[in-house]
């Protein structure tokens, strides 16, 4: 029994250690863009990141970076997988991201929140009101 529950905690601890790269690597995916334009950023899960103020030009391409950095994680975690490099718990925790936002995609009526992917949509050159990134 206890042997049982010490394997439970390890796959919950391996999961939730994914899912925080996940979304550590989401974050980043934010920062490179800021960085690349000189502007100082911590890639942190808080929603303002930004050390300074960026150019209302450039917060598509913010939100543009962390959408591709979803991405990343999700395919590089589901191309793993595929190949037998990883287990369904690590694959888990890379899709968590993504499943989250199709979930609040259908609750609320858009992914994450009102204004990331309508940026990165139109850092795409997509309706910024579309919701093709939600799909």
């Amino acid at each position: 029994m206890i042997l049982r529950i010490k394997s439970e905690l390890k796959l919950w601890a391996i999961y939730l250690a994914t899912l925080f790269i996940a979304i550590y690597v989401h974050e980043v995916g934010h920062c490179v863009v800021a960085w690349s334009h000189g502007i100082k950023a911590v890639p942190t899960p808080a929603k303002e990141y930004l050390l300074e103020q960026a150019p209302e030009s450039l917060n598509p391409s913010i939100s543009l970076g962390g959408v591709l950095g979803t991405v990343i994680v999700t395919m590089t975690g589901i191309v793993m997988f595929l190949r037998g490099k990883c287990n369904e718990v690590l694959l888990a925790g890379t899709i968590a991201m993504p499943g989250a936002y199709s979930l609040m995609f259908m609750l609320k009526g858009r992914g994450h929140d009102a204004t990331e992917f309508q940026e990165a949509q139109a850092a795409l050159g997509l309706s910024y009101n579309g919701h093709l990134l939600d799909w």
